[in-house]
């Protein structure tokens, strides 16, 4: 599955939101999984919502941190 992540480009505001976010879920993340190994932790991923926003994701187990990112926030490359 191509992983639409590498064909976007996103405002560097989104950037800045992004790595917030995950900075602040990392505690989350090692309550709900103690014993989390770095190979778990997969690649930025990113869809297209019905509205023509996106978002940033990424999955952890049976956990997803997502970003809603503005239509006018990311654009194909």
């Amino acid at each position: 599955m191509l992983n639409l992540y590498t064909c976007i480009s996103h405002t560097e505001e989104i950037g800045l939101l992004w790595y917030a976010l995950i900075g602040k879920q990392i505690p989350v993340i090692l309550d709900h999984f103690p014993d989390i190994r770095v190979d778990e932790i997969g690649d930025e991923h990113f869809r297209i919502l019905a509205d023509g926003d996106g978002e940033i994701y990424v999955t952890i187990r049976d956990y997803e941190i997502r970003l809603r990112v503005p239509h006018d926030h990311w654009s194909w490359h």
